[in-house]
């Protein structure tokens, strides 16, 4: 009986619970669909009217309230926020969480859905509760938000994106609302055609929110300008508030802003490398083109005026004769050749180039004053060698006075550094020289008392009185031989210079030259006990030869042959020496350089006869190959480089062994030397080989060329870091130069500021004095 009442009441229980979830089941309906509430975006809240209708048969018991707002986030995702509802008591104004009624069949109620503290943008959902049944689902859109939402740059209204090919780029979004949006923007780009646009994507509140962003490579143009700046264009980036879920709303809030955009080809480290360098390039050779414009091609005209000047005056000196003593024309070479070097050494970028040049402009006009003043003294002494030739018109005392004074006009403009009186000096005796020479055969009542003086003296000289020379035997036998030399002291008329007329003075000059050498042969003799060694019989009858011509050179072959008697020293010692090579070349300075004056010497090993008159009945000749010869005992020469000590030696029979230097070896060498006897045939020794001398131990040793190519340097150093520093000084305002412009127009901006980097010739420390 209990196990019967126990299963019916557990079948009563049942049949109940299944009778009350068949009620509960049974919702009320909302008229008119589900809610939608309007959100005032100001206060965060909004109001809708329901109605609420039994449409079933039985009673419904409500138990109403929301659930939580949730809004849906991108990709499905969604979160709870924190705005509530609460529902308004029928026939009250009071407001509450949970709403308890009775609702019969058929029967409606009205209640209010009041949504609080909404915060959000967009559009949340919640669920209209009974109990645990869903009714239906609350919809709250706030959608006329503020829309705060800007970009971060620093001007906000009118940003500047940077892209860089092939990397991302980051745009910065800032929130400045309380709520969060969700929002999608365009990035529109006019001028090249194209719309970047990006997902829907969400903003918290009070926020910042940074966006990758990366736009297609094509339309990163222009590589090369890219090495410089990066490609501005002017684009819009509209910003849409995109709601997650789409409803009727009408028109969502959209903000356009203008966009600097600037688009980087190249990486900015490479940008600064490459076009950094480009600029300083092209700044360098806007500054070369100054200072080749500016300073070089000044300088270079200037230098080559000068060239052409030297190249003028050695032409000049290249015309002077021989006859000319070697020092002379060596010299003048040599100065021009230091000149040329002193030219040369000056860099032609240097700033101060043109006053140097002044400088040596004023040694040129030196050097063509000398070189002049050569030529005066060759065409005068050329005369002068006419006249010595001549017999007729040539007293010799005067040809002897005008050879004093242009070998006193040689001796001044051979000093290394003349002065301007020197020049002077020079200029004077040699107009005076030629002035004699013309003039010979005037009337000279000075040069007629002279000769007369001179004939008085010879003929007390000669007087036949004890102890005077005219008492001598050796004085009578030689007057015996010599007799037409005395008719001017058997005359004595010529004692009073007003017997002497202009056809005398070369007869009666030569007469008392001729008679001085007389004189002294006499006194040398009579010294000796007439035993002077070395002197023959040949000798002395050369001697009366000479005295009997009236020919100036016979008298200075006399001159010289008396003086060898003088000397002890004959031709014969010299050829004698000469055989056996007691003679060396030697050469002053010991180490020759090359463009500098060397003086070469033929010396004997015996010092006498180097100073000795002997010597001159001998000619050296100086062979320097297809440099030429010179004739000398003494000579000065230069050697312009390393190859001119090569000679050709054509003494050589052909097919002969090449010329050799005292120790054997094939070496070239700087010069040989010769001599020749007086009647111009070569000196022979013994063996009948000519006497020739090697410079065997000459060598030239190297020249200023190091010195000078170091000053060089350093001058270029000076100029090329001055340069430098300018151009450095330069590279912002060209890089700003090159922002205003457009790349090639900038190029050629940043081209014309290099060039105006003249003004660094300030930067350019003064020369220093050498």
């Amino acid at each position: 009986m209990f196990k019967s009442s126990v299963l019916l009441f557990m079948f009563a229980a049942v049949i109940i619970t299944i009778s009350t979830g068949s009620i509960l089941a049974k919702k009320p309906t909302i008229v008119g669909g589900e809610p939608l509430i309007e959100i005032n975006s100001t206060e965060g809240s909004g109001s809708k009217e329901i109605q609420l209708r039994n449409n079933t048969t039985n009673n419904i018991s409500l138990s109403l309230h929301v659930s939580e707002f949730k809004v849906k986030v991108i990709d499905d995702v969604e979160r709870k926020i924190a705005a509530s509802a609460e529902l308004k008591q029928p026939e009250s104004n009071e407001t509450k969480r949970l709403l308890v009624a009775e609702l019969k069949p058929g029967e409606s109620l009205f209640t209010l859905i009041k949504v609080s503290n909404f915060r959000e943008s967009g559009e949340a959902y919640a669920y209209l509760m009974n109990g645990d049944s869903v009714i239906d689902i609350v919809r709250a859109v706030n959608f006329k938000v503020p829309f705060r939402v800007s970009v971060v740059a620093a001007d906000p209204a009118h940003p500047e994106i940077l892209l860089q090919r092939n990397n991302e780029g980051v745009l910065e979004f800032k929130n400045d609302d309380p709520m969060a949006y969700n929002m999608s923007w365009d990035l529109i780009i006019p001028s090249m055609s194209t719309t970047h646009s990006s997902q829907p994507m969400l903003i918290p509140g009070e926020s910042t929110v940074p966006v990758n962003m990366t736009l297609p490579k094509n339309l990163f143009k222009g590589w090369f300008s890219g090495l410089f700046k990066d490609m501005e264009r002017e684009g819009h980036l509209v910003m849409r508030f995109t709601p997650a879920t789409e409803v009727a709303h009408g028109v969502l809030p959209t903000k356009t802003i203008p966009v600097k955009l600037k688009l980087r080809y190249w990486s900015s480290g490479w940008q600064s490398v490459a076009g950094g360098g480009i600029i300083i390039l092209i700044l360098l050779v806007g500054a070369f083109m100054s200072l080749l414009l500016n300073i070089w091609i000044p300088n270079k005209l200037k230098s080559m005026k000068l060239h052409r000047r030297i190249r003028g005056i050695n032409r000049r000196t290249e015309l002077i004769t021989r006859n000319i003593d070697s020092a002379l024309r060596v010299g003048a070479r040599v100065d021009g050749l230091r000149l040329v070097q002193l030219i040369d050494s000056t860099t032609l970028f240097n700033t101060e180039a043109i006053s140097i040049f002044q400088e040596y402009e004023k040694d040129i006009d030196l050097l063509e004053r000398r070189v002049g003043i050569v030529k005066e003294l060759e065409i005068v002494w050329d005369n002068l060698t006419d006249k010595r030739a001549k017999s007729e018109d040539a007293p010799p005392i005067t040809l002897n006075e005008v050879g004093k004074k242009l070998n006193e006009a040689a001796r001044l403009l051979r000093l290394s550094e003349p002065q301007e009186s020197d020049f002077k000096e020079a200029q004077k005796l040699i107009r005076e020289a030629d002035s004699s020479l013309k003039n010979m055969t005037a009337d000279k009542p000075e040069f007629a008392e002279k000769l007369a003086k001179n004939v008085a003296n010879l003929v007390t000289i000669f007087e036949d009185k004890p102890g005077e020379i005219g008492s001598l035997p050796k004085f009578k036998e030689m007057r015996k031989k010599l007799e037409g030399l005395f008719y001017p002291i058997k005359d004595q008329k010529y004692c009073n210079s007003s017997n002497i007329t202009p056809r005398h003075y070369h007869w009666l000059s030569s007469i008392i030259e001729r008679l001085i050498q007389l004189r002294y042969y006499i006194v040398d003799y009579n010294d000796a006990n007439g035993n002077i060694e070395g002197l023959t019989d040949a000798d002395e009858e050369k001697f009366i030869k000479y005295l009997r011509s009236r020919s100036w050179n016979d008298l200075d072959r006399a001159r010289r042959l008396r003086s060898e008697i003088s000397e002890r020293i004959f031709a014969s010692d010299i050829e004698k020496a000469l055989i056996e090579k007691n003679i060396s070349p030697i050469w002053v300075p010991v180490l020759p350089r090359p463009n500098k004056t060397v003086i070469l010497q033929a010396k004997f090993h015996n010092e006498r006869l180097n100073t000795c008159n002997a010597r001159d009945n001998f000619t050296c000749v100086w062979d320097f190959g297809r440099i030429g010869k010179e004739e000398g005992w003494q000579i000065s020469h230069y050697f312009r480089k390393g190859h001119e000590d090569d000679f050709n030696d054509s003494s050589r029979k052909p097919g002969g062994p090449e010329p050799k230097t005292a120790n054997g070896s094939k070496d070239k060498v700087a010069f040989k030397v010769t001599f020749r006897k007086p009647d111009g045939s070569k000196l022979e020794s013994d063996k009948k080989e000519v006497v020739e001398l090697v410079g065997s131990d000459f060598k030239l040793h190297s020249g200023d060329n190091e010195k000078w190519g170091k000053y060089k340097r350093i001058e270029v150093l000076r100029t090329s870091v001055a340069v430098l520093v300018a151009v450095l000084g330069l590279i912002a305002g060209a890089r700003e130069q090159l922002m205003k412009l457009d790349v090639f127009t900038g190029l050629i901006g940043v081209f014309l500021l290099g060039f105006a980097v003249d003004s660094a010739k300030s930067l350019i420390t003064r020369r220093s004095d050498d």
